[in-house]
């Protein structure tokens, strides 16, 4: 099954580390580099990116879009909306089933937070049911439909995971005087890319496919199939 897993699979990091840092009521969001984690096989490939983030698109492609995540991210208020955009490309000559993880880092009053239970409190995030499947804890997704490889066919790409992160209005720390409920900051969100070869998988649908190739998915359960 190990062999299985290694020639299938391919994983990329996040186009960019949602970071979230603050001062009171006025909040910073950072962001990481692209970064290629590692690669298995040569049958499968791809990207993910940002667009509305920090009008970055895929590799041939041109940006004719306004990218307002990233400036507006640089010092925002609480109530504000952030474009952050994840999707992914298949870039390979074969189909392929696409996935992520999320992973949630931060800290709240103090104590390390690692959920999006935590991170819900202080911001909501704008998941796209209709076309990702997610486990109940919002940790993994899986895209409902292949990507095939014609690099003139849209199929070839996902649509966002989400599309916008929205702070909570009262996310504001009790030293500026306006709330007690909430005090979140350093918070992250790193989202990771897979791809799993969809040829020869027995008829297998996305998820089936997923959870055969990658071990991190090998318990997903969707609650909005």
């Amino acid at each position: 099954m190990m062999k299985k897993r290694t020639k299938l699979g391919v994983s990329l990091a996040l186009v960019g580390i949602l970071a979230v840092g603050g001062t009171y009521a006025y909040l910073q969001f950072q962001t990481g580099p692209v970064e290629n984690t590692f690669t298995f096989g040569d049958n499968v490939n791809g990207e993910i990116k940002e667009p509305h983030w920090d009008g970055e698109c895929f590799e041939g492609e041109t940006c004719d879009i306004e990218a307002t995540g990233k400036q507006d991210a640089q010092n925002f208020t609480p109530g504000q909306t952030i474009a952050k955009d994840p999707q992914l490309k298949n870039t390979s000559n074969v189909p392929a089933y696409a996935a992520v993880k999320i992973e949630y880092t931060g800290v709240e009053n103090d104590t390390a937070v690692t959920s999006y239970a935590a991170l819900n409190k202080f911001a909501e995030i704008d998941w796209n049911t209709d076309d990702w499947y997610f486990n109940a804890d919002h940790t993994l997704a899986i895209y409902k439909k292949a990507l095939h490889p014609d690099e003139n066919n849209v199929e070839n790409k996902t649509v966002p995971v989400f599309t916008n992160v929205k702070i909570n209005e009262h996310a504001v720390y009790p030293e500026a005087g306006e709330t007690n409920d909430l005090a979140m900051h350093h918070f992250q969100i790193n989202v990771k890319g897979y791809f799993a070869q969809a040829d020869n998988m027995d008829g297998m649908d996305s998820i089936l496919a997923v959870k055969t190739v990658f071990e991190d998915f090998k318990d997903f359960e969707a609650i909005n199939k």
